[in-house]
């Protein structure tokens, strides 16, 4: 795809991602996504066919995102506890920014559809192997002390995921978000 087709596809993400944020997934119509982008609907569909095309993009994209960040932490000898602390404050940012957050509209999708239910559990997958490498990494240089990685990786997901739930009910201050990503490395240390 050109660049221009690429600018195009990452204006309607960054677009859509509100709108999923804020009204969930079954709200949202391909209708509103054409008026936030300012595309026409002929525009919208020349990239996307439907509102789940374009979650699940959004959903790719952010793993995507995680992954670079690994791959380069790693490369650039970051060392593990930095990475690990950059990654959880940034995942804790993000699920409790309620303009950016579709961690809601997600599991609406999922409960919505098997494609939805397989994209999310592919999600699931992508991050525990992320947080579960992290953990690997600080391990072997000694930086963190733990045996069961792929456990530790899934109850980190799981405290971010609830975060992010329960923030839209008792929203987090910054101070509790520093808490809670001190505790979780805290607990590794």
């Amino acid at each position: 795809m050109s660049t221009r087709g690429d600018n195009s596809k990452n204006k309607i993400l960054n677009t859509a991602r509100p709108l999923f944020a804020k009204m969930g997934y079954s709200r949202v119509t391909m209708q509103d996504i054409c008026v936030a982008s300012g595309f026409s609907r002929g525009g919208l569909y020349r990239h996307y066919s439907s509102k789940e095309q374009i979650l699940e993009a959004i959903i790719k994209k952010d793993e995507e995102d995680a992954l670079d960040f690994l791959a380069n932490a790693v490369k650039n000898n970051v060392s593990p506890e930095d990475m690990l602390l950059t990654f959880l404050k940034i995942r804790i940012d993000m699920h409790c920014d309620p303009e950016n957050s579709i961690e809601n509209a997600v599991m609406e999708f999922a409960q919505s559809s098997d494609d939805g239910k397989k994209l999310l559990q592919n999600r699931a997958t992508v991050s525990i192997a992320i947080v579960k490498e992290m953990l690997e990494y600080g391990c072997a240089d000694g930086s963190f002390k733990c045996s069961d990685h792929e456990t530790l990786a899934k109850m980190i997901l799981w405290t971010l995921e609830g975060i992010g739930k329960h923030n839209l009910l008792i929203p987090l201050t910054q101070e509790e978000k520093e808490k809670v990503v001190l505790f979780i490395y805290d607990s590794i240390k």
